[in-house]
C-alpha cells in the first residue's frame, strides 16, 4: 500500500477535479450565504452548531463570503490553487459552525474535498496564465479523494436500508408528478438505487469495471437531476462526485523515474519531466 501511495500520477486528472470542485463551490457558497444573510438581520431564530460560534452579523457574513469567493476564483484558475482550496474549505466549514441552518450534505462534502485538494498539487496543470504542466503529482491525495467518493456512495446506500426508504415512500414524495410510474414501482426503484450506490462504492476500485461504473454513476446522477423535484443542489453534488470520478478514470500510478528527461506513461497520455527538481517543487 505504501509503495502505491508513494507513486506519482498525471497532473491533469487532479487539475480537472479542481476545476469541477471550484465550479460547484461558487454555487455552494451562495447556498450558505443566503441563510446567513437572513440570520444576520436578527429576524430569524439562530441555531448555532456550537456554543462558541460568534454572532452572525452583516460584516461577518460579507467578509466570509468575500474570502470564500476569492478562494473559489483561485481554485478555478489554478493560481495559488492550494491556497484557494484552503479558503474554500475553511470558510465553508466556518459557515457550518455558525448555524445549523447552513448544513447540507453537499456542503459537508465540499469541505472534505476542498480540504484534500489543499494537500495535492492540483495547480500543476490547467492553470491560468501558465499553460505548461509542472510535472507529475503525488498519488496519495488523489487516493484520498477517491476513497472519499467511495465512502459517500457506500454510506449513502447503507443508510437507506430502512423500512421507510425501501417502501418507496421517500422516492414517491420527491419524485416529479409527471414521472409515469405506478405506486408499486417505487419500492423496486428504491432497492435498485441502493444496489447501484453500493455497487459503485466497490466497482470504482476495479479497473475493468470503472467504465461501467462511470456510466452507471452518470445515469444515477442524471436520473436524480431529471426525475426529482428541486434538483439544483443535487447538480452541484454531482459536480463534486464527478471530480472523484475523474480520479478513478485517470489515475494509474507509475513510479517517478529520476533523470533529466523522463516520460511517464499514463492513461491520459505522457507527462515529460524536464528536471526531477522541478517535480519536487
Amino acid at each position: 500500500m505504501r509503495r502505491t501511495l508513494d507513486r506519482w500520477v498525471d497532473p491533469r486528472g487532479i487539475a480537472l477535479g479542481r476545476i469541477l470542485v471550484a465550479l460547484a463551490s461558487f454555487a455552494l457558497i451562495v447556498e450558505w450565504w443566503v441563510p446567513l444573510v437572513r440570520l444576520s438581520s436578527d429576524e430569524f431564530v439562530r441555531l448555532p452548531a456550537t456554543t462558541w460560534a460568534p454572532a452572525v452579523t452583516p460584516t461577518l457574513v460579507q467578509g466570509l463570503v468575500s474570502i470564500a469567493l476569492v478562494g473559489a476564483v483561485l481554485l478555478l484558475l489554478g493560481t495559488l490553487a492550494r491556497v484557494g482550496a484552503a479558503l474554500v474549505c475553511l470558510t465553508s466549514a466556518f459557515a457550518l459552525v455558525l448555524d445549523e441552518q447552513t448544513y447540507s450534505n453537499h456542503l459537508y462534502l465540499l469541505v472534505w474535498v476542498a480540504g484534500l485538494l489543499t494537500m495535492s498539487r492540483c495547480g500543476n496543470a490547467f492553470a491560468f496564465p501558465r499553460r505548461k504542466s509542472r510535472g507529475p503529482v503525488p498519488y496519495w491525495p488523489v487516493f484520498l479523494i477517491k476513497l472519499q467518493i467511495s465512502v459517500v456512495y457506500f454510506w449513502t446506500g447503507f443508510s437507506k436500508i430502512n423500512e421507510q426508504y425501501l417502501s418507496g415512500e421517500v422516492l414517491q414524495t420527491f419524485m416529479n408528478e409527471w414521472v409515469p410510474l405506478p405506486d408499486a414501482a417505487f419500492s423496486y426503484l428504491a432497492l435498485l438505487s441502493i444496489g447501484v450506490e453500493i455497487f459503485l462504492s466497490i466497482s470504482l476500485w476495479m479497473p475493468r469495471l470503472v467504465p461501467l461504473a462511470a456510466v452507471l454513476g452518470l445515469s444515477l446522477h442524471l436520473g436524480i437531476i431529471i426525475l426529482l423535484q428541486d434538483p439544483w443542489p443535487l447538480i452541484f453534488f454531482a459536480l463534486l462526485m464527478a471530480a472523484g470520478y475523474v480520479q478513478f478514470l485517470t489515475s494509474r500510478p507509475q513510479q517517478l523515474m529520476t533523470g533529466t528527461t523522463n516520460a511517464i506513461p499514463l492513461q491520459l497520455g505522457t507527462v515529460r519531466v524536464e528536471e526531477a527538481a522541478d517535480v519536487e517543487r
